[in-house]
């Protein structure tokens, strides 16, 4: 009797095709199985255990794993079936939300119970108790701040009935500037009296006529002098004060320069007094002296006639006789050079006559205007410096001139010997006048030259 083989098969669970139990893989789509679960058929056959042992093998291992399932299942529902409970925060939280005034502690107390990660608890009466605390503070942050509706929807009122009260005024005003007509006119006008502004400062003088004759009044502005009132003051106004004055009528202010400076006539005077006089006109007084038959120390000649309006300047220029030329000629003495060079402090301011050449002429400038001559010069052979600072310098001299020269001794003046030096490379230098030596030779001031 023959022996028939029969091939365990089990299906890819991928594919579903039909491949034998001891398969290590599918050859269809190539999964490879669990030695556990692709081969237990083929185990059970190697181990001689007939196919239907195997299948009763199977229905224990399931009847096993659904046992170990549905306690699982049972422990789970146990878990959830667990009540949780509101923690006393959550309770305190809820009791502060209900008294209001602890409206802000209820709000903490609710962040601190929901922030806390507990599964035992729920946190339904923290979020209830958050909601009322919060809208218990917006209660009292809305008891406490102004009720603005209710002061705008007042001031409104105030000014519709404070409209309402000015338009039945002006309504009034106007009824009763109609029947006064005329004669409220002629009683307005006989009060528009100008008032007293003299000796006032002339914006203030304006604003004491705007009160009294209202603020459209024009002004015209005059000035004269006065020795009265100082500079900028009102003297007088037309219309005077007192005067009634109509509408629309225009007020001239009459204000004061100042004493009125004129030129006095001061030739002939003293230096001193005319120079007081200008000084209390507010007048600086410049002076030079000249050669004059006039007195000695008296003015010659001033700048301005007498009678000359001198408002507009601060200074006069005159001049001042130092006595005649012929009188100071004959005062003069003829002094060596040896003695003028020895004795400088001896002979200075003593009048000196000498006669000298001239060999350089050196001027001295401000803003291009010439203000001094040094003349160098021969006298007995060596060399004086003559200094000529007068306003009128003549004659005009020339280097090479013989010149007769009348004045005073002056010291003596310094003369520095200077040589060129260079300073610097080849490339970048410069070079310059530098003193080696210096001496000393006497000066003198002068007065008057007379060519020879």
């Amino acid at each position: 009797m023959a022996t028939t083989t029969t091939t365990a098969k089990a299906k890819c669970p991928k594919c579903g095709a039909i491949i034998p139990a001891q398969s290590v893989s599918c050859p269809k789509c190539g999964t490879r199985f669990k030695k556990s679960t692709s081969t237990s058929a083929g185990t059970a056959q190697s181990k001689g255990v007939s196919p239907q042992k195997s299948s009763a093998n199977r229905t224990v291992t399931n009847g096993n794993n659904n046992v170990a399932k549905n306690a699982n299942q049972i422990k789970q529902t146990q878990a959830k079936a667990v009540k949780k409970k509101n923690s006393w925060i959550s309770v305190a939280a809820l009791v502060c939300s209900l008294l209001l005034i602890t409206g802000p502690v209820a709000v903490i107390l609710s962040i601190i119970d929901i922030a806390k990660k507990d599964d035992e608890h729920k946190h339904g009466l923290s979020i209830a108790a958050m909601i009322i605390g919060f809208l218990g503070c917006m209660g009292w942050v809305s008891a406490f701040l102004p009720d603005t509706k209710n002061d705008v929807s007042e001031t409104t009122t105030e000014a519709q009935n404070n409209a309402e009260t000015y338009s039945e005024y002006v309504s009034g005003l106007e009824i009763a500037n109609e029947r006064k007509g005329s004669n409220d006119y002629n009683s307005q006008e006989s009060n528009m009296i100008m008032p007293d502004v003299l000796g006032l400062e002339k914006y203030d003088a304006k604003s004491d006529i705007r009160d009294a004759l209202g603020s459209g009044v024009k002004f015209e502005e005059e000035s004269e002098y006065s020795d009265s009132y100082e500079k900028g003051v009102v003297i007088r106004t037309n219309p005077a004060a007192g005067v009634k004055v109509k509408e629309g009528e225009a007020v001239t202010l009459y204000t004061s320069k100042g004493k009125q400076k004129i030129m006095p006539n001061i030739v002939g005077m003293d230096a001193e007094s005319a120079e007081q006089l200008l000084s209390d006109m507010g007048i600086n007084m410049y002076a030079t002296e000249v050669f004059s038959d006039s007195a000695n120390n008296t003015v010659v000649s001033a700048e301005f006639e007498p009678g000359t309006d001198l408002s507009s300047e601060y200074s006069v220029d005159v001049e001042i006789s130092k006595g005649s030329l012929q009188a100071f000629k004959d005062s003069t003495q003829t002094i060596g050079y040896e003695a003028l060079y020895r004795y400088p402090e001896t002979y200075e301011a003593t009048p000196l006559k000498m006669n000298v050449k001239i060999t350089k002429i050196e001027d001295s400038r401000i803003l291009g205007v010439t203000y001094s001559l040094s003349y160098w010069a021969i006298y007995e052979g060596e060399t004086v410096i003559l200094y000529d600072d007068r306003s009128v310098q003549e004659p005009t001299l020339k280097v090479g001139d013989k010149v007769t020269a009348y004045g005073y001794g002056d010291g003596k003046a310094t003369i520095d010997i200077k040589q060129k030096e260079y300073q610097g490379s080849l490339l970048l230098g410069f070079s310059y006048n530098k003193t080696v030596d210096s001496y000393y030779v006497p000066r003198v001031k002068v007065e008057h030259f007379e060519l020879r």
